[in-house]
């Protein structure tokens, strides 16, 4: 964990506690701020729970160590980057829980909220409503003989209760790909066959599944057969099979459709094949899709789930992927397009550049004048059009500037000047 984003877990703790929920976290995250207090502590090493019990004074109820066989989870927050997202999807393979994620990374395209939003972000989460609560009252909770981590995180609890109009949140049901690993000698209709049985050990994921050659000189050889038909060879560096929401990770590096999350689609997106007619796919989400590693091919291929977990896929070998059962519920700060749109318009500066003068015309003398807009304080050429013998283009001929005095001042001399000039 970064050591800026301290501060900022234990004041999203503190809210939570103060809302009256039990607040579990991960062995290592708990044990990491643990290691940070005691740091501040002079080195004084504070007990690491080992009945789930923190004593921390000022946190009470008492922080807990969240453990996967914990009853079920109600809701869970983020503070980070996409990366801790793909993280805590991995951690709900089956049924997930809403996520609030909360933006503390470097891009955070899946993170609509910011830090300072954090408390109007958990009370509209979670449909808080209870009554708000003095400073003095919020100290005398969490234990005045620790002061709390932020300085205004008393004072902004006290307005967490939301009236009851402002209740309630819009959610993005992600979708997500299950995938499973197939021996070599299985046939088509056995990998299809096992594709329904809950106990076939396999991956859950949210961006992309990215089979690839790895270390491998040679090219990967993946067979692609949809609902059972053959699709293509694909002969390329790898091969990406990406949700809407990973539409916008690896897929679009790869040059792949950036993808709605709403929009039911599975992407099928080559990495630098070796085929000029070779283009990105989008297919239904009820598509089952089977890439197998040729045979024939020359080398085992590497499979990446969402970046992270690896398998190999050696010649012979399939992996099934097919959408989840469960999506990933995550909370939207306005709803699924608003922050979609924003999302690329913010990390990715989507469509950005200098626009175009705007171009008037205007009659001067019998003559037509073309007329390129700046500001009183830039100069703008001022053009008298003539049709050339081309269809396609236009012939213009400078006689003077418009706009601003030095413009004015020009234009006598640069009338004298005329000057053919060819667009």
């Amino acid at each position: 964990m970064a050591p800026e984003l301290q501060p900022e877990v234990l004041r999203c703790a503190a809210v939570l506690a103060y809302m009256g929920l039990e607040v579990l976290m991960e062995p290592d995250l708990l044990r990491n701020l643990e290691e940070s207090q005691a740091e501040q502590n002079g080195g004084q090493e504070q007990h690491y729970p080992t009945k789930k019990q923190s004593d921390w004074g000022w946190l009470k109820p008492s922080l807990s160590v969240w453990e996967k066989k914990d009853p079920e989870v109600d809701v869970v927050v983020t503070i980070g980057g996409d990366g801790l997202l793909m993280h805590a999807n991995g951690l709900f393979p089956l049924a997930a829980p809403p996520i609030i994620s909360i933006s503390g990374g470097s891009l955070g395209f899946l993170a609509p909220f910011y830090t300072d939003e954090m408390e109007e972000a958990l009370a509209r989460g979670l449909s808080y409503t209870g009554a708000p609560a003095s400073e003095n009252e919020f100290l005398s909770y969490f234990g005045d003989e620790v002061t709390p981590p932020n300085e205004d995180v008393a004072s902004e609890a006290g307005s967490l209760a939301l009236e009851a109009e402002d209740v309630g949140m819009h959610l993005s049901l992600r979708m997500r790909l299950r995938c499973t690993l197939c021996p070599g000698e299985a046939s088509l209709e056995q990998q299809a066959a096992s594709q329904d049985q809950e106990e076939v050990v396999g991956w859950t994921v949210l961006n992309e599944i990215v089979v690839e050659r790895g270390s491998s000189p040679h090219l990967t050889r993946i067979e692609v057969h949809v609902d059972g038909e053959y699709l293509t060879t694909m002969q390329a560096d790898g091969l990406i099979v990406a949700t809407p929401t990973g539409s916008t990770a690896y897929s679009m590096s790869a040059g792949g459709s950036m993808v709605h999350p709403s929009v039911p689609a599975i992407l099928l997106t080559p990495i630098c094949p070796h085929s000029l007619s070779c283009r990105p796919l989008l297919l239904p989400d009820s598509a089952k899709i089977v890439l197998t590693n040729s045979i024939n091919a020359r080398a085992k291929a590497w499979v990446s789930f969402d970046g992270a977990r690896q398998a190999q896929l050696r010649p012979g070998d399939s992996l099934q992927v097919t959408m989840s059962k469960n999506p990933l519920p995550t909370v939207n700060k306005v709803d699924s397009t608003v922050d979609w749109f924003g999302g690329i318009a913010s990390a990715f500066h989507f469509n950005e550049r200098a626009m175009q003068k705007t171009l008037r015309q205007e009659k001067l003398d019998g003559k037509s004048l073309w007329i390129i807009e700046t500001s009183d304080e830039c100069l703008s050429c001022l053009f008298t059009l003539k049709y050339s013998a081309l269809p396609c283009r236009e012939a213009f001929s400078v006689i003077g500037l418009h706009g601003g005095a030095k413009a004015k001042a020009l234009a006598p001399s640069l009338e004298k000047k005329k000057k053919d000039v060819s667009v």
